[in-house]
Parts: structure tokens; sequence; C-alpha cells
């Protein structure tokens, strides 16, 4: 089995991680940056995919105020170049809360609805180009880990890296999701995908006769707000910084865009995760 993931930010080092941990012996993945791939050229992605069974792709335009300023390439790279993967080879599609608006926790049987930003509706129309060239799609939410994002430090490192007062906002609940246990669950729906499309992988036992279809959500479960999420922060590393609480009113992030899983056994609480990311932390640190 040949697994391509397209990106390699926060999610697709993660995934990368996840794949040479399962070490199979017949498998070979790749972790295909800008320089490897141009999602946007429908060429370049013949080219770059020529040679795999299964794609993952996490690439994005997703800092919201670019994509609000630049509306056309938001689409040419969350929808149209996600279209393009999915034409190309079975493709597992990283998609996001905010395809939502309000009124969470949202399951897999919803549809997006009304996304507040075009980063959300670029991002629909990304899931709906997939879907309907036989891809799946597994929605995420702030997500946080151990690899630096192309955004920048996950938002645990943010908290953590300065004692001066925060202010966030209590308005926005989500699922927070904890990259190591979403790229779990997206490596095997990505080798059953590959499976089921004639690829090897003798880790890959079906299960009956599933064969991922549709959309499937991986962020952790539970939900919270900015202002709890950072106080647990603070209380499992632990971390001295004054947190106050704000209404955002924000007209772009959505108030509830909460997620969770019902077509799969739901990943274990946020709260426990983020013990695991603290966990590992203070390993890595101690071994520096």
């Amino acid at each position: 089995m040949r697994v391509a993931i397209l990106g390699d930010g926060l999610l697709g080092r993660t995934l990368a991680d996840a794949f040479a941990e399962l070490n199979v012996l017949s498998s070979f993945t790749q972790l295909l940056s800008h320089a490897d791939i141009e999602v946007t050229n429908r060429e370049s992605v013949k080219r770059a995919l020529a040679d795999f069974d299964v794609a993952i792709n996490t690439i994005a335009m997703h800092r919201l105020p670019a994509c609000e300023a630049d509306p056309m390439l938001a689409r040419l790279v969350n929808t149209e170049g996600a279209r393009y993967v999915a034409e190309t080879l079975p493709t597992v599609f990283i998609s996001t809360d905010y395809v939502f608006n309000d009124g969470g926790p949202h399951d897999e049987t919803l549809p997006g609805e009304d996304p507040r930003s075009v980063y959300g509706r670029t991002k629909l129309g990304g899931e709906l180009a997939t879907l309907e060239n036989g891809g799946i799609v597994v929605r995420v939410s702030a997500l946080f880990g151990h690899h630096r994002s192309h955004k920048g430090p996950s938002f645990p490192e943010m908290v953590t890296s300065s004692f001066d007062t925060i202010r966030l906002p209590a308005d926005q609940r989500f699922s927070p999701t904890y990259a190591p246990d979403a790229a779990t669950r997206i490596s095997l729906l990505a080798r059953v995908l590959a499976h089921s499309e004639g690829a090897t992988d003798p880790l890959c036992v079906p299960i009956g006769h599933f064969v991922p279809q549709g959309i499937f959500h991986a962020a952790n479960a539970g939900t919270t707000t900015w202002v709890e999420f950072a106080a647990q922060i603070c209380e499992v590393v632990p971390w001295q910084r004054h947190i106050e609480a704000t209404n955002a009113h924000d007209r772009i992030r959505p108030k509830n865009s909460a997620i969770r899983s019902t077509r799969l056994p739901p990943l274990r609480h946020w709260r426990l995760a983020l013990e695991a990311w603290a966990e590992r932390r203070r390993e890595e640190l101690y071994v520096k």
C-alpha cells in the first residue's frame, strides 16, 4: 500500500508518525509538501500522485483573514484542489468544524450548514467535491499536538508561551482534537479505503463488509470554550497565567461548532487527551 500524505503541517507530520509506528513492510508512505505538489494545478496533482494507492489530503488555505481577503484563492485551494486530488486517487479529505455555524454538537449525518466564513464555505465545497468522487471526509477541530503548524504554535503552546494576562472568548464552543488521536483514526480509514480499492496492507483486516464512505468525525469527545480549554492547559502543565473571559461576537467564527463521532466509537475525552499531550511534553523537555 502506497500512501501520499498531502501537507507537511501539524496533522500531516503526525500522520507520518502514525504510519511509521505501524512499521508495515509492504507499505510506503510519503509526506508531500508544497514543493512536491501544487493542488491548484490538475496536472501537478496527477504527476505527484501517479505512484500511490491512496491520498490523505490535509492541505488547506486556513488562515481566516487571508481567506476573507482572497476568496477566489481560498476556493481554488480548498475546493478545486480537493476535487483534483479526489479525481486522481481514493482520498481521505481533512475538513473542519467551521463548515457549521451554531447549534452543536453536530454529528456526521449533518452536512455543513451556513458556514460563517469563506474558509468554512470553501472547505464545505471541498467536502462535496471529495464525496462526489468517492472519497471520504474526516472533520477535525482545534488541532493541537507536538509538531508545529503552518499557522504557528498550537493553542496549548501559545497559552504556555507567556505569563502575561490572556483574553479569550467565552462565547465560542468547540471540540478540541489531539493530533495523535486523530491520526490513528485517519490512518485506519485510509488503510481500509485503500484495501477496498485493491491495495494490500497486512495490518488492514476488513471489519465485516465495512467500506468507509461519507463523513467521519475525529475530534476528541466533549466540548469546551477557549477560556475553559486554556484554564485546563494551565492546570495540567502546570502554568501560571491569568485568563480573562470575553465575548468575541465574532462575525466569521461559529458560536457552537462542536462535533461528535457517532459512526465510529468516540475518541477519548479532550481532557484525557490534553493530559497525554502534557505528559509527552514533559518527556520531550526532559530528554532535551
